[in-house]
């Protein structure tokens, strides 16, 4: 029945493309620039979610969607296409489930809704994640209790918390730590996700059905979408604007996340 979940990636070649990537020996160092490369290139974007209640399962579908059509996607879908590339290029890549946490009251239940990828080195376990549309590293980082690393100007952390969850989290710009995302460890299986999908893309309480959401790194911060609200984040400093009508929003969703978007025919 879920068979569709595990076949293999249909276009290796073409994928890379799509990022502007090559294939490289296995290594953190080509790792840390397929993570990087794949935020630039693929936005995050909910608009399967919010317009239509819908979300991509399948590898082919994934790969259609995000590879052939040139979209995006959320965690169930990016990061569930990134792990079968990974997979393919001969890492030992996983996925496993998450809480986003960040600003959250930690005292209350908070529900497992996102997807992360974790990739196995010599020298231990690292997270990974290309499919959260909100601060995440463009690198991969080591799953230790104290570890940090700082790369393209960003420092994440990660440490332990109770029982067998872990937690990342960033140093702002105004020097403060922040967490974003408690994570387990363990191997989840692909069809395991079907049902978290199909509630986040469903299920009239989602966020993801509720909010219109895009966002993609850009060289120096990122560009993103927030309902009716458009921000452009370069060199530290955010200048917003008010998206008027539905022309507007598709002008943009083009030409700032290379979303060719069609109500009619998604």
């Amino acid at each position: 029945m879920f068979e569709e979940f595990y076949t293999p990636l249909p276009d290796q070649d073409a994928y890379l493309k799509r990022i502007g990537e090559s294939k490289k020996p296995c290594s953190l160092e080509a790792l840390d620039s397929l993570i990087l490369s794949h935020q630039k290139s693929v936005p995050f974007e909910n608009l399967d979610q919010y317009y239509n209640k819908t979300a991509s399962s399948s590898i082919e579908k994934l790969f259609d969607k995000i590879v052939t059509r040139n979209r995006g996607g959320y965690c169930f879908e990016q990061n569930a296409l990134f792990v079968s590339l990974l997979q393919s290029l001969g890492y030992k890549a996983y996925s496993s489930d998450a809480r986003v946490i960040r600003g959250k009251d930690l005292t209350a239940p908070i529900l497992i809704l996102h997807r992360v990828n974790l990739v196995e080195f010599e020298d231990g376990l690292y997270f990974c994640d290309v499919g959260y549309g909100g601060p995440m590293p463009s690198f991969a980082i080591k799953v230790e209790d104290g570890s940090s690393r700082t790369c393209n100007g960003e420092t994440f952390y990660i440490k332990k918390a109770d029982g067998p969850w872990w937690i990342i989290g960033r140093i702002t710009s105004e020097g403060l730590n922040e967490d974003i995302i408690m994570f387990r460890t363990q191997k989840v299986e692909n069809c395991d996700f079907f049902v978290l999908n199909y509630y986040a893309s469903s299920n009239p309480l989602s966020v993801f059905t509720n909010l219109r959401l895009l966002n993609r790194r850009t060289d120096d911060g990122n560009v993103s979408i927030t309902n009716d609200s458009f921000t452009i984040t370069s060199g530290g400093k955010s200048e917003s604007i008010t998206i008027t009508d539905d022309a507007h929003f598709l002008a943009l969703a083009k030409e700032y996340f290379g979303i060719d978007y069609s109500f009619s025919k998604e």
